[in-house]
């Protein structure tokens, strides 16, 4: 493979392996062919010209210019909302030492690479920011973060998909506790009460009218 070295002004052979063929491609990237040292020519796709270190590109640390990486769609991603929930997403998951990880990465809740090696690609598949109190949740809850499998929904919403929630089958329709309560219009504290301090049934306890 011939190569040509800005540093020395000429071209030269290289070994194959120590370079990739032109017009390889890493994130936004496409090699262009020119080398100066450790530093490969390459061209983003909105078409900025740069130098990025080999050692960035191979290791997905560099995948767009710098103006791509900080602006998308008009907003500015590290200072943006979708942003933070990304990252909260891949420190849940991936961050052995965050204590959250337990309830997710180490229960096997993972986030596919495409979304945790690109912002961009998460972006576009997860849809812009609702906005209010939204957050992102997993339609299937022992699934990971991956397209398909993710929503915008609000707190309440979102609660009711939470593994620790309660569901009871009364006359044959199957609810949470918290619609159980909603409908029937029984506070949630008071029926946690009847059932733990009371020894209620949950039945009773989101059914019977309560009385001061």
């Amino acid at each position: 493979m011939r190569i040509f070295c800005k540093q020395h002004n000429h071209t030269v052979t290289m070994p194959s392996r120590k370079l990739p063929e032109v017009g390889a491609r890493y994130g936004n990237w496409t090699f262009l062919g020119e080398y100066n040292g450790r530093k490969w020519h390459c061209r983003c796709n909105c078409g900025n010209d740069y130098w990025p270190n080999s050692c960035h590109l191979k290791s997905g640390d560099s995948r767009a210019c710098r103006s791509c990486s900080n602006k998308t769609h008009g907003f500015n991603t590290r200072n943006s909302k979708l942003y933070a929930i990304w990252v909260g997403i891949k420190t849940r998951c991936l961050n052995t030492k965050h204590s959250t990880y337990p309830g997710y990465g180490g229960r096997g809740i993972t986030i596919c690479p495409e979304w945790r090696n690109d912002f961009l690609v998460f972006a576009r598949d997860v849809g812009e920011f609702p906005g209010g109190a939204y957050t992102i949740e997993r339609i299937d809850n022992n699934r990971g973060y991956e397209p398909g499998n993710t929503c915008w929904k609000l707190p309440y919403a979102q609660a009711r998909n939470r593994r620790d929630n309660r569901w009871l089958t009364i006359y044959g329709k199957t609810m949470c506790v918290t619609d159980w309560c909603r409908q029937t219009g029984i506070s949630s504290p008071c029926a946690y009460y009847r059932v733990r301090k009371l020894g209620w049934s949950w039945e009773a306890a989101v059914t019977t009218p309560s009385t001061k």
